[in-house]
């Protein structure tokens, strides 16, 4: 029969161990780092861009200010679709004067797109240039910005904008040596890559992909210089929409738990030591208690027995 205590100490024990390996090693965790976390310092993350333009993070829209003037809504890399509770919310504070800046390629920007009236799309197709590229023709490079101090950007993987919509201002193009596949066939560029749309009183600007904000990207080229074009007002940054990662968050919760700790001086080895401490004094004394428990029973069915060893016994374990 499965000693549940004895699992139970185990699973504490392992978890103490865990916990304290990020105290004292907080690098040593394998764990992938998750596109676009703000929290990701690895190439792929967004802390650079978090840093630089000290950006509120935000995972419920209800936190948006009541006048959007004079803030800038980024969307980064978004997963899961909106709702109309939320594209309703993102309409007010577009009313109210703000600016949207949505940065997608396959994810689903499409469906705030789409509830917000707009005719213009992510085409969520791949990009590609065999000529104007950086490591592979996947990522992309753009000659053709109309962006102040840009000559050239880097997108990887990008797709395109469908530009439908009349007010619409394509402010960044891939080469004419651009190209999707389509079926057997090819479609060639140059394709938008950074649209700008008037809306209501404020504006929406469709970015063909998140990776320009990495921090990688960022020091590519004159990326920083059309990412500060595009942050110039009081950036805000929505993350509820990122694909979830359970273990990365547990991990990074863990991690703050510890960090609080060193800030106020507690010596985790000490802190580990004494909670196994309690633990197993918890599960150990129920069973020790049974023992002498059973000690006593016998004692007094079996008058017979010899009394001074049983007592003998007795007294060894209540000690």
């Amino acid at each position: 029969m499965v000693d549940f205590r004895i699992v139970i100490l185990s699973g504490v024990a392992s978890l103490l161990l865990s916990l304290t390996m990020v105290y004292y090693y907080p690098y040593i965790s394998a764990i992938p780092q998750p596109d676009f976390y703000p929290q990701n310092n690895s190439w792929n993350g967004l802390m650079d861009f978090v840093r630089t333009y000290n950006a509120s993070i935000i995972t419920d829209l209800n936190d948006l200010p009541i006048k959007g003037s004079g803030f800038d809504l980024f969307i980064v890399g978004p997963y899961y679709n909106f709702t109309v509770d939320e594209t309703n919310r993102i309409k007010d504070f577009l009313a109210s004067g703000g600016k949207l800046i949505i940065a997608d390629n396959f994810g689903s920007g499409n469906s705030l797109l789409t509830y917000l009236g707009l005719d213009s799309k992510f085409s969520k197709k791949t990009v590609n240039d065999a000529v104007f590229y950086v490591r592979n023709s996947m990522i992309i490079e753009s000659l053709n910005s109309s962006i102040p101090n840009v000559k050239v950007l880097a997108f990887g993987p990008a797709s395109y904008v469908e530009v439908n919509d009349t007010s619409a201002k394509v402010l960044a193009w891939s080469s004419s040596f651009s190209y999707v596949e389509e079926g057997n066939s090819e479609k060639t560029g140059p394709f938008p890559l950074i649209v700008s749309i008037e809306y209501l009183n404020g504006s929406i600007i469709l970015v063909s992909s998140p990776t320009i904000f990495t921090n990688y990207f960022l020091t590519l080229y004159d990326n920083a210089y059309a990412v500060k074009f595009l942050a110039n007002g009081k950036v805000i940054l929505f993350t509820s929409k990122l694909k979830y990662s359970m273990l990365y968050n547990f991990w990074y919760a863990e991690n703050e738990f510890i960090i609080s700790m060193k800030s106020a001086g507690v010596d985790f080895i000490v802190f580990s030591l004494l909670s196994l401490g309690v633990f197993i004094t918890l599960i150990y004394e129920p069973r020790r208690e049974k023992i002498v428990d059973k000690l006593t029973a016998l004692i007094n069915e079996h008058p017979d027995w010899d009394i001074n060893i049983l007592k003998r016994l007795k007294e060894d374990i209540e000690k």
